[in-house]
């Protein structure tokens, strides 16, 4: 019972490391998106992407899909998608987040 203890409280605690980071999957899937002025937003503690239909990011805008091609280009490799994730990370958490 013991163990079964530990493990639920492992999985607790990985789940908190990841809530709101900036992943280089959350990166593919803004430049994937058929969205031209779609950004990636963080919001109650939760990154995800919001299209622009005229209105106000909902959350601390961290980038445009625009941004980041410029960024990285249409098709970085893994590489780039995670040494860019961390950099954004990074610079999520210096404004406070």
């Amino acid at each position: 019972m013991d163990a079964e203890n530990t493990n639920a409280a492992d999985t607790s605690s990985s789940s908190a490391q990841r809530f709101g980071r900036v992943t280089a999957d959350d990166l593919r899937r803004l430049l994937a998106t058929g969205q031209p002025d779609a950004y990636l937003v963080l919001e109650e503690g939760q990154i995800r992407i919001e299209g622009a239909f005229g209105s106000e990011p909902q959350g601390m805008l961290i980038l445009s899909r625009a941004e980041l091609a410029a960024r990285i280009g249409g098709d970085p490799d893994a590489a780039a998608l995670t040494e860019t994730a961390a950099e954004l990370d990074t610079e999520v958490r210096l404004r406070g987040a």
